[in-house]
């Protein structure tokens, strides 16, 4: 009897797990939604990792767990979840499944009509991913790189079944009319260079005597100019107008935001608080302003977006290129010079006036006193606009010399007197003789050798005269009563040893200086 006993349960429990395979099988069989049109799954490449999001709306699901919730009007099931396209209220779903042979499955989705959908559930193993909708404005009718939960192998789950939770939209729907303008400008600052020469660099002078430097100054562009300020502007318009056979009707915008292709947001000015209700059949235009860091063109897209079911917002573009400069700076400029005053007769140099543009000019050095000077002027450039300067200048080295007329000889004649003083080397007075420079200071001496006239001058004299006729003797055999007149000498050059005729008296001339 035990044993017996034993077979029955055995046969029991058999029967009772092909029945329960049996109503599985045939629950499987009876999805509460059937196919209206099935496809063929294809092969996508997707992370792993369960926040990954959808694509393109970038949903990141949430992690339920335990089953999916009971089934209603509005929350359709499809089990199992085969590719195809099923209906949705008045509308309809289509659904693909794509495996990369690594991740596992991802699910595409796509409906028609007027279906919103809130939720998609992707069911796969213990647990399933929410992926809400409803906070996308406006709803997207299509989403793809659905999964299900990750598994104890990383990979994504086999999705078990899948379920759309969704509303209908009784209003037919519109998109609002949006257009814009972008209109770019920038400011273009010009940059100047100067450079000034001259000639000489260096001046031996006497003191009081005036010499004229040239000077040349040459002012040209500074290539290529800056540019900067760069901004685009436009206007945004919004018309709020039905298709024909629709029926237009006031409309909740929630935001607008408009930005340039490098990332740069713009400044919208509405002249209204947000939210903004636009009015059936109404208009609203908005200006903005957008400041990109480089001149680079672009594209600039402006997004609304809409609160109120069966409206939608949308984008416009426009591009826009960096041409013309909007704003010109510092095209012409004015120079001087510090000693000379104004160049280019006062008038503006401009960067049209066939560049580069010279100036030539003279400038007279002179000092009073003996020394050493550095006779230093400066031509300056200032721009027309933003009074920006730039500089050069040129330096003279000056060493300004005592220079005196001298005369050789022990005796003086009218020295000290108003009259024109000088001295005579009388031969019987004997050797060497003083050399008298400005009257009364010893710069040398003179002697009378084997008919020669020898001049030795010291303290650091020298002998001076830019023509080479420092030195003059004429020669008497009487005392003279006057003065030798210029150009009556026997001897006129530069030699400190003289041969020279025979007389008792000479008339030795010097041109004499002494430098720093």
């Amino acid at each position: 009897m035990r044993k017996q006993f034993n077979l029955l349960g055995i046969l029991g429990v058999l029967a009772l797990v092909f029945i329960i395979a049996g109503c599985g099988e045939q629950q499987k069989q009876q999805s509460p939604v059937e196919p209206i049109i099935e496809t063929a799954k294809i092969k996508l490449v997707g992370p792993c990792a369960n926040d990954d999001p959808s694509s393109p709306v970038g949903i990141v699901p949430t992690l339920v767990e335990g089953n999916t919730p009971a089934t209603t009007s509005t929350n359709v099931k499809i089990d199992p979840p085969n590719a195809g396209t099923y209906a949705l209220g008045s509308g309809s779903v289509t659904i693909t499944f794509n495996s990369d042979g690594f991740c596992g499955e991802v699910m595409e989705w796509s409906v028609t009509g007027n279906i919103v959908i809130d939720h998609v559930y992707a069911k796969g193993g213990n647990d399933y991913n929410d992926y809400d909708y409803t906070g996308q404005n406006p709803r997207p009718t299509t989403d793809g790189n659905l999964h299900c939960p990750i598994n104890e192998s990383e990979k994504y789950a086999d999705f078990s079944h899948v379920n759309f939770v969704f509303h209908e939209v009784t209003t037919p729907s519109y998109a609002l009319t949006i257009s814009k303008t972008a209109v770019p400008e920038f400011t273009r600052t010009h940059k100047w260079t100067i450079d000034k020469t001259g000639d000489p660099t260096e001046l031996t002078l006497c003191e009081g005597e005036a010499f004229l430097v040239n000077y040349t100054v040459t002012v040209d562009e500074l290539l290529p100019p800056v540019d900067s300020d760069w901004k685009v502007t436009g206007t945004i318009t919004i018309k709020n107008i039905a298709p024909e056979g629709i029926t237009a009707q006031d409309v909740v915008i929630t935001n607008i935001s408009d930005v340039l292709s490098d990332g740069t947001v713009a400044t919208i000015d509405c002249d209204l608080s947000s939210p903004i209700t636009l009015i059936a059949n109404g208009t609203l235009t908005c200006t903005y302003s957008a400041e990109p860091t480089s001149g680079i063109p672009g594209t600039n897209t402006v997004t609304v977006v809409t609160g109120t079911e069966g409206v939608t917002g949308g984008t416009a573009t426009a591009d826009y290129t960096f041409g013309d400069p909007t704003t010109v700076l510092d095209e012409c400029i004015t120079v001087s010079d510090d000693k000379f005053g104004p160049l280019f007769d006062g008038n503006e140099v401009c960067i049209d006036d066939g560049l580069p543009k010279v100036f030539n000019y003279s400038l007279e050095v002179q000092y009073e006193e003996w020394g050493l000077y550095t006779f230093t002027n400066v031509a300056t450039f200032t721009t027309n606009d933003n009074g920006t300067t730039g500089s050069d200048s040129w330096d003279v080295a000056v060493t300004v010399c005592q220079c005196e007329t001298a005369w050789g000889g022990n005796t003086g004649v009218n020295v000290g007197d108003k009259r024109a003083w000088w001295y005579y080397f009388d031969v019987l007075d004997g050797s060497p003789q003083t050399i008298w420079a400005g009257q009364y200071e010893d710069v040398g001496s003179v002697s009378y050798i084997g008919g020669n006239i020898v001049i030795s001058l010291t303290g650091g004299w020298e002998l001076y005269d830019p023509e080479g006729e420092a030195v003059k003797i004429q020669g008497y055999y009487e005392i003279p009563s006057v003065r030798p007149e210029a150009g009556h000498f026997d001897y006129k050059g530069m030699n400190l040893t003289v041969p020279v005729s025979e007389y008792p008296y000479y008339a030795i001339h010097l041109d004499v200086r002494r430098c720093p």
